[in-house]
């Protein structure tokens, strides 16, 4: 967008703040993170009740061009007026007109209004100015998501761009640094009392991703969809490449459909019991750089499900502040024999996890019993499960890859697969895939062989400097394959 038509934009957002406010039978919502209904037309007036975000209203009267005398949306009466809400008597007062708009906010145009304001922010040649407004807005943005539902993905959003507003100084700084401090108190208080969505991916990079994804479609671009090795998308009755006669029935919708999702660890190797725990418990690293991603959505999962938890900084050795959660949430361990309930305890975040060094994040779980065989993986569904409907498939395979053992870079990969059908309708709803691989190279004057080191794990080193390892955590969520969690790395030996 043109920096001269964004700035119109603005302008008429906040000219038009209050349209159509002289039709007092209609309702209206709050725009404002927290408005405050006062008791007379002035901003020192009396506060009389503070309003959440999309609290309902009706218009009773225009005081002025900026204040606007309101009811709280209750039922109206045989007139057609509205009434207060049921044991809210006398709650009318005054707003600011500029908080009123005819539509509730949600997030997807907060996310889309955030992704524009943030490409209008990195065009050059901004005047200082107009880099200030669009940097305030942001931040409204972000502070807007946040009071929908409070998440770890507005949170870093948020602490983000007061990076960015550090390097341009501006004014504002002890301001939105406050309310970022308010937005940690509320993540750490626990605050079931009332209903808050699911948040599923970040304001602004999550929207941008998304933008640059359809600008891509419509260039030509191909966009693929990641599927997991050695498991069939569900819903493919066979290999035909025809479509199926209109008159079979639709292959039914997997578990994780319409509003039911999923979050997790892959397992295998990754996970191990720690030493004379009792009740049993079993550690799982995070994956690849601490993975923020899988944490904010953890605690979106804690939220959904209503678990307790607390939340709270910790000093990592590196002398970096880090998030660790803790709890009771409900999480399943996926085994040969089916599926066992447990609870997650402990979460916390890492700095770093490098292929040599760092301090990955971990997740701590328990069970009443200790697991059987190989765990391959952990997850918390929002919805219940009736673990008697589940099927756990397993597979494994040893083989060869890369070059013949007679050449150097030679590879054995030890791969297992385990795929979960929670419904029992003969669609994967979750897939594991363990593959750990190790370099069989050998000297060039002396032949030597590698073998398998009969413990399920991983193989026995004849040379070589490196484990070539991959564990991933797919669930099949409204019709593609959602990666839940990768460990990919190149681990030094």
């Amino acid at each position: 967008m043109r920096k001269e038509n964004w700035k119109f934009v603005l302008l008429c957002a906040v000219a038009c703040g209050c349209a159509g406010a002289e039709e007092t039978s209609k309702r209206y919502y709050s725009h404002a993170t927290e408005l405050t209904l006062r008791e007379t037309p002035a901003a020192d007036a009396a506060a009389l009740l503070r309003l959440p975000i999309n609290q309902a209203l009706f218009l009773l009267a225009r005081e002025s061009s900026n204040w606007c005398k309101v009811r709280l949306a209750g039922a109206a009466d045989a007139g057609g007026v509205p009434t207060p809400e049921p044991g809210n008597s006398a709650r009318d007062g005054y707003v600011g007109c500029a908080f009123l708009q005819e539509k509730p906010l949600d997030f997807a145009a907060i996310e889309t209004e955030a992704a524009r304001l943030f490409l209008e922010l990195t065009q050059p040649g901004l005047a200082p100015a107009d880099e200030a407004c669009l940097l305030d807005r942001l931040f409204t943005q972000i502070e807007r998501h946040f009071a929908l539902s409070p998440s770890l993905y507005a949170y870093n959003d948020y602490r983000a761009l007061l990076e960015a507003a550090r390097q341009r100084d501006s004014g504002k700084l002890p301001v939105w640094e406050g309310k970022r401090a308010a937005m940690w108190r509320d993540l750490s208080r626990q605050r079931w009392e009332k209903e808050f969505p699911a948040v599923r991916r970040t304001v602004v990079p999550g929207r941008l991703e998304e933008i640059r994804k359809e600008a891509g479609s419509e260039q030509g671009h191909d966009r693929t969809v990641y599927s997991p090795p050695e498991h069939r998308p569900p819903g493919e009755a066979s290999s035909d490449d025809h479509e199926p006669p209109e008159s079979l029935p639709a292959p039914k919708a997997s578990f994780f459909s319409q509003g039911k999702w999923a979050v997790g660890w892959a397992g295998g190797p990754k996970i191990r019991r720690r030493h004379g725990s009792q009740p049993p418990a079993y550690v799982v690293g995070f994956g690849n750089g601490g993975n923020e991603l899988l944490f904010s959505e953890l605690y979106e999962m804690v939220k959904a499900l209503k678990a307790p938890v607390r939340i709270r900084l910790v000093m990592a050795p590196e002398k970096v502040e880090m998030p660790m959660l803790d709890t009771k949430l409900p999480v399943w361990a996926i085994t040969a024999e089916g599926l066992v309930a447990g609870e997650l305890r402990e979460a916390r975040l890492g700095p770093d996890d490098s292929a040599c060094f760092g301090s990955p994040g971990s997740a701590e779980f328990v069970f009443e019993r200790p697991l059987k065989g190989r765990v391959y993986g952990v997850f918390a569904s929002s919805a219940p499960i009736d673990p008697g409907t589940v099927k756990v498939t397993i597979g494994n395979n040893t083989s060869l890859t890369g070059r013949s053992l007679n050449q150097e870079n030679a590879r054995l990969t030890h791969a297992e697969d385990a795929s979960v059908d929670i419904d029992g309708d003969g669609l994967d709803d979750l897939a594991v895939w363990l593959s750990t691989d190790q370099e069989a190279s050998l000297e060039r004057d002396r032949f030597r062989h590698a073998f398998f080191s009969g413990n399920s794990g991983g193989f026995l080193r004849v040379s070589g400097y490196y484990n070539y390892n991959s564990y991933s955590l797919q669930v099949w969520e409204d019709g593609q394959w959602r990666r839940l969690y990768l460990y990919d790395l190149v681990t030094c030996t």
